[in-house]
C-alpha cells in the first residue's frame, strides 16, 4: 500500500459510509485500521431481491410492500428493516451536504439493487459518492491462494482496508446506469430479482427457484431447513432463506410436495416429494 493509499485510509473515518446488512456494518466497525466511528456508518437492510418495489418513495408503495411481506414471508411482521431503511435514507438526505458518501456495494444482486435504489432516492442531490468495483479486486490469502471479494461480507477482516483503498469517485455515467436499472426493475413489476451469470440483474417469475427446491427433496420426509440450505448453496445465495421458505411452502400448498408439521418457519416442518414427482434425474441435472 503506497503513501497516497494510506492517506486515503486515514481520512476514511471522516466520511459517511453506507453498507448493506448488519454483518457488513459489524465488519467495518471492527476494522481498527480504518477506525470509522459508529455514527458514520449507516446500514440498509431491506432485501430488495424479493417483493413488490413499485413506488417505494411513496407511502402507498411502502404499505403495499409491507402487506406483501406480512402475507408471504414468515416473521416479516416483526422485521423493522423496511421502515428503518426509509428513515435512514431520509437521514442520509439530511446529512450529505458537503460530505463524501462511501457506498460499500459489492457485485451481488442484493447490493446492486440496494445501491441502485439508494441512488434513485438521492438523484436530485449533488453528491460526492465513492464506490469500489469489488468484482475487479483480487486478494491473497495466507496460503497463497487468491479470491475475489464479491461483497465485504466474504472478505477476510485483514483485507477490508485493501478493499477501501480501491474506492474511487462514482462517475455520472455509472450513477445514471444504476438509477436507470432501478427504474427498469420497478417498471417490470415482478416479485423476484436475481443476478444472471454474475453480470446482469434480471426480474424473474416467483417460481424461478422452485425446480431446484424440488430437486433437493427426497421420497422421505426431510427438514425444510436442510432442503433450503442445499438450495442456497446451489443458487450461490442468489436469494435468502426466508424467500426460499416462502417458495417451499407454496409448493406444498399447490400440492407439488407433501409436508408434516406447521407451515410457518423453516424449523417448523418437513417436506417430501409426492409420488408423482419422484424424479431423481433432477438432482443429477442440478449437480452438473
Amino acid at each position: 500500500m503506497n503513501c497516497l493509499e494510506k492517506k486515503i485510509l486515514k481520512n476514511m473515518k471522516n466520511k459517511i459510509h453506507i453498507v448493506f446488512g448488519n454483518y457488513a456494518k459489524s465488519k467495518l466497525l471492527s476494522c481498527s485500521e480504518l477506525n470509522i466511528p459508529i455514527e458514520n456508518i449507516i446500514d440498509l437492510n431491506d432485501d430488495l431481491r424479493v417483493g413488490p418495489i413499485y413506488n417505494l418513495n411513496t407511502q402507498k408503495g411502502r404499505i403495499i410492500r409491507d402487506e406483501w411481506f406480512f402475507s408471504n414471508i414468515a416473521c416479516a411482521s416483526v422485521d423493522p428493516s423496511r421502515s428503518q431503511d426509509i428513515k435512514k435514507i431520509e437521514n442520509i438526505k439530511d446529512i450529505v451536504f458537503n460530505k463524501e458518501l462511501y457506498i460499500w456495494s459489492g457485485s451481488t444482486a442484493l447490493e446492486i439493487l440496494s445501491i441502485a435504489r439508494l441512488l434513485f432516492e438521492l438523484k436530485d442531490f449533488n453528491l460526492n459518492i465513492c464506490t469500489a468495483d469489488f468484482s475487479k479486486i483480487k486478494l491473497e490469502r495466507k496460503d497463497g491462494t487468491f479470491y475475489v471479494p464479491y461483497t465485504i461480507n466474504i472478505a477476510l477482516p485483514e483485507h477490508v482496508p485493501l478493499i477501501a483503498s480501491h474506492f474511487k469517485p462514482l462517475s455520472v455515467q455509472k450513477r445514471n446506469e444504476l438509477i436507470h436499472l432501478w427504474e427498469h426493475v420497478v417498471e417490470e413489476g415482478e416479485l423476484m430479482r436475481v443476478l444472471e451469470d454474475n453480470v446482469k440483474i434480471e426480474s424473474v417469475k416467483e417460481n424461478y427457484f422452485d425446480h431446484i427446491l424440488k430437486a433437493y427433496c427426497k421420497e422421505e420426509f426431510e427438514k425444510a431447513g436442510r432442503v433450503i440450505g442445499k438450495t442456497l448453496v446451489a443458487i450461490n445465495f442468489n436469494a435468502d432463506d426466508s424467500t426460499l421458505n416462502w417458495r417451499l411452502k407454496q409448493l406444498v400448498k399447490s400440492k407439488e410436495l407433501e409436508s408434516e408439521g406447521m407451515l410457518k418457519d423453516i424449523r417448523d416442518y418437513q417436506v417430501k416429494l409426492k409420488t408423482t414427482n419422484k424424479n431423481p434425474s433432477l438432482i443429477r441435472r442440478i449437480s452438473q
